[in-house]
């Protein structure tokens, strides 16, 4: 079963923040950030359940090529985007989301 997926606004804001960074740096550079985040969903929607269990509801999907993690929350219809969190950026960032949004 492939699970749909939603993001957290601020993990779309997180997103859409480190492409330009990245596009800032180097022309191109960016749409391979997308690519890589695309290809972790893409992980993450068919194997929810493989990546590392970092809370009781939060798990993360580090990515390889950039220092970024896809942190998620499985549902039991879908996958939630929770942040897409920098390694080296106050890692706790976003503890507080997915009681904000309706978590426990």
């Amino acid at each position: 079963m492939i699970f749909p997926v939603n993001f957290l606004a601020p993990a779309v804001r997180e997103f859409r923040e480190a492409v330009a960074w990245y596009d800032a740096q180097s022309p191109g550079l960016g749409s391979r950030f997308r690519a890589e985040v695309s290809l972790g969903i893409a992980r993450i929607t068919r194997h929810p359940s493989l990546w590392a269990q970092i809370s009781p509801d939060i798990r993360r999907y580090r990515m390889t090529r950039f220092p970024y993690a896809i942190l998620y929350v499985l549902l039991e219809d879908r996958v939630l985007v929770v942040a897409v969190s920098h390694f080296h950026r106050k890692p706790d960032h976003w503890r507080g989301r997915w009681a904000e949004g309706g978590g426990r």
